[in-house]
């Protein structure tokens, strides 16, 4: 087994070139637990194949959803002594809550202390959920986040439907199911790719197989473990294993690169392990460059681009890794301003849908620091439609649901995707701006005051769910800022259309990405910017995990 797609993926590839038979296929962790699921629940009552129509079902991951917050709404208003807010109710507020959910089902020890009680058949009292909620906040979890969990998974329960992090979550709540599973294949010892990934829920998952009599082997690297959410740091399975005695055995050669490119990643991984490390390596001979950090990088890159083209990867397997998504945004603004073909990866926005960027374009349309003649874009809806979910902003929700109602035609389709009504979107834009009345001259004290009183910051510092991502929209909040005053209102709105145009002509181009998206994955060509690494202090265990998992992605040439 392996925890990711693409480890499964690559594994198979492996043993077919090693002729081994299908029976030998690998399969994901989660791929396992809905297996188990499906065959031997008792508890989801499941017919074989049914269990495949919800899995991931957008439609009705929202709409479970939206039923939960509307009953925590509900609750909150009619407790005059409650202290929260009613929760958003739009699509984009209901995907964070589903990734909130879903984060937290993974993440949590659920077999220790206080979080063993939240599924007690005994009931809570006033103590143990005090106790929760002072764990969750600990967490850097919000208040209402133990109410939303238990309504959701109420109504999750009832419906069949499963999201990405139920699998390995139900399971643990039906050990008898992998006891029948066991009983009828026959499974003694099992080989698990990727450990350093495993979850608290498939650690728990896999501590019952170990009860049950299982034996398994767990691969893995404990310098790729940057997993965290908030407040809720790596898991660290191997450690773990190891401290309940396992045996170890370390591997001592890498198969991906030379010694040139490897010289340079085991010294990063020697700092992030804190002792010195050296394996044997048996790739291809490889280059390492080092950019100069006060150079345009694209003129770097395009000096370069003849041996990209030597080693066959110019431009779609050219890959430049960042700490986080709003790292990128500045890198791939300069990119495609300066005539590079370059492409959001996996998991990111384009520039302009970027939640920094559609705030900073907010406050510029609404502070009349731009023509009052410019044509309404959707990304000026979008920016529009950010702004009402700031909490400080202060428009009451009568005129809020109002505005929305003019900027969207439904909110949600068969596919639950967004519609904007643009027709009615320059009346809208116009009456928000009405409210908010903030007319005033573009200066950096004016502007401070602005991104202050309607908590920018702190809203934007919420969203983010690690550091490297906090830090990361930080800078790029700042970088914008200074755009802006150096610019004016029209220019620089006119620089984020030009950067929307450039973007929509690149069909083929070199790839961004973030590290959590580079994990199992390598390139030929691999480019760490100095401009997006530069916050990246290389102090941290986690920083230094980070710049390592950067630079063993590259297999033949290595920027950085």
């Amino acid at each position: 087994m392996a925890f990711s797609r693409r480890g499964v993926v690559r594994y198979n590839l492996m043993l077919d070139r090693m002729g081994a038979g299908a029976d030998r296929n690998c399969i994901s962790l989660d791929s396992l637990c809905l297996s188990v699921l499906r065959e031997h629940s008792i508890a989801k009552s499941w017919e074989i194949g049914r269990v495949s129509a919800n899995i991931g079902d957008a439609a009705m991951g929202l709409e479970l959803m939206r039923l939960a917050v509307d009953s925590l709404n509900e609750r909150i208003v009619l407790d005059e002594y409650s202290e929260l807010d009613p929760l958003s109710r739009t699509h984009d507020s209901l995907l964070k809550y589903l990734d909130l959910i879903n984060n937290i089902k993974v993440s949590l020890a659920f077999e220790a202390e206080p979080f063993n009680k939240i599924e007690s058949d005994e009931g809570l009292d006033e103590f143990d959920l005090e106790a929760i909620a002072d764990a969750l906040a600990a967490l850097g979890l919000p208040p209402f986040a133990f109410s939303l969990f238990s309504l959701f998974e109420n109504l999750r329960r009832d419906s069949r439907y499963m999201s990405w992090a139920d699998p390995a979550y139900d399971l643990c709540r039906e050990p008898e199911a992998l006891r029948r599973w066991l009983k009828s294949e026959g499974v003694d010892v099992l080989l698990i790719d990727e450990f350093h990934d495993t979850k608290a829920s498939h650690f728990q998952m896999l501590s019952l197989l170990k009860k049950f009599g299982v034996s398994y082997v767990a691969a893995g690297d404990p310098a790729q473990d940057i997993y965290e959410f908030r407040g809720i740091a790596p898991f660290n399975a191997l450690q773990r294993m190891l401290d309940a005695g396992a045996l170890r055995e370390t591997l001592t050669r890498s198969y991906r690169f030379g010694s040139k490119i490897g010289r340079e990643v085991f010294a990063q991984l020697s700092k992030a392990e804190r002792q010195h490390i050296e394996l044997d390596v048996a790739g291809p001979d490889g280059a390492v460059v080092h950019l100069d950090a006060d150079e345009s990088l694209a003129k770097q890159l395009a000096k370069l681009q003849p041996r990209f083209v030597k080693h066959n990867a110019w431009p779609n397997s050219t890959v430049i890794v960042v700490p986080s998504n709003p790292h990128a945004m500045p890198v791939m603004r300069d990119l495609l301003l300066a005539g590079m073909p370059v492409r959001q990866g996996a998991g990111m926005p384009r520039y302009g849908q970027r939640l920094e960027v559609l705030l900073m374009r907010g406050v510029v349309l609404m502070s009349g620091w731009v023509r009052s003649t410019k044509k309404i874009w959707a990304d000026d809806v979008m920016a529009a439609l950010e702004l009402l979910k700031l909490p400080a902003i202060g428009v009451p929700v009568y005129q809020r649901e109002e505005i929305e109602a003019g900027l969207v035609i439904q909110q949600e389709n068969a596919e639950y995707e967004t519609t904007f009504n643009m027709k009615k979107a320059a009346t809208s834009i116009a009456q928000l701006r009405a409210i908010l009345s903030i007319e005033c001259q573009l200066n950096r004290e004016s502007l401070q005051s602005i991104i202050v009183r309607w908590g920018i910051h702190t809203y934007v510092r919420d969203q983010a769910v690690t550091q490297a991502e906090r830090l990361g929209s930080e800078l790029l909040l700042n970088e914008l800022t200074d755009r802006l005053l150096e610019m004016g209102g029209n220019d620089f709105i006119a620089d984020l259309d030009l950067i929307y145009e450039r973007g929509q002509m690149v069909k083929e181009g070199m790839r961004i990405t973030s590290v959590l998206q580079s994990k199992a994955m390598e390139w030929p060509v691999v480019i760490m910017p100095p401009q997006a690494w530069h916050s990246n202090r290389n102090r941290t265990v986690l920083e230094q995990r980070e710049r390592y998992i950067a630079m063993s992605r590259a297999k033949s040439m290595l920027l950085l």
